[in-house]
Formats: C-alpha cells, structure tokens, sequence
C-alpha cells in the first residue's frame, strides 16, 4: 500500500494529509482526536497515524474529509494557548524541524 503522509502546524490549525494508493485503497475509519492524540487510518487495517500530538488542540472542533477519493485530510484547531507558537513537529517522535527562523 502506497501511503503519503503530510503534516502541517500553524498558527491556528494542525493539518495532517494522507493519501493512499486509489487501486488498493478502502474508506478510511473515522479519526479519532482527544485533546492530546490522533489515530487515524484504513478500515480493516492497523492505524496509519497513532501517537501523540506534540501541543493540545480542540479535539470536540475537528473535522475531516474524504478528497479526490483517496487524499483523508485531518484538520484540527489548536488550543487557545497552543495559537501563538509554531509546533516543531506534529506528532511527538517525528522529526523536529527549526522553528526559530
């Protein structure tokens, strides 16, 4: 299964995009989104995305979306207090990159 997996974080909203091959590809399971957490994937396969978010969001404002029938887009607002601050990296354990530019 080919899998592309796109992380995004600014100022208000975490994006996260996964696009998956449209030969073998089957709908996506709903996103789970806590406060803290994202685990998200293909039904019938173990999670593509499972881990822990690197800064807290909005988990009750999250919404997600189904394009070109095969590209999941997550997108979640950061907390209040998470708005002001650019997130090294999406999920903790990935690599970090230099926010101080």
């Amino acid at each position: 299964m080919y899998i592309y997996i796109y992380y995004k974080s600014i100022y208000v909203y975490m994006y996260v995009c996964i696009c998956i091959d449209r030969d073998r590809f089957s709908p996506p399971s709903t996103p789970q989104v806590t406060i803290g957490t994202l685990t998200c994937g293909v039904r019938g396969e173990p999670p593509i995305v499972e881990g822990e978010l690197h800064g807290r969001v909005r988990a009750d404002e999250a919404m997600w979306q189904l394009q070109d029938s095969h590209r999941l887009v997550v997108t979640v607002p950061k907390l209040q207090i998470e708005r002001q601050t650019w997130w090294p990296c999406v999920m903790v354990g990935e690599p970090e990159i230099n926010t101080d530019k």
